[in-house]
């Protein structure tokens, strides 16, 4: 079983991850946040396919709709159903 621990800002009234890391305290990724979550760069030094930082883009009703690599390629995108619930999507892990 592999666990994810979090380095969580909590000055904020909707505490906010920062970074992660594994029981092994190897950090796995960092989150830059400016309005909202804006930057995840991965730290996991086995899947160098993954270590392009990742930006977040958001509909209008401030769900996460694509993570896109630095050259504007999607990486991963998420649908919503009507009561906000992740109905279809791709991620690439």
């Amino acid at each position: 079983m592999e666990y994810t621990f979090y380095v969580n800002d909590v000055a904020d009234p909707a505490p906010q991850v920062l970074m992660t890391y594994d029981e092994e305290d190897n950090y796995k990724a960092a989150y830059a946040y400016g309005l909202e979550r804006i930057k995840v760069q991965e730290l996991d030094d086995t899947r160098s396919e993954t270590q392009d930082p990742l930006h977040y883009l958001y509909d209008g009703l401030g769900s996460v709709k694509q993570l896109i690599r630095p050259n504007g390629a999607v990486r991963d995108h998420y649908n919503y159903d009507e009561y906000g619930v992740t109905c279809t999507g791709r991620e690439v892990v």
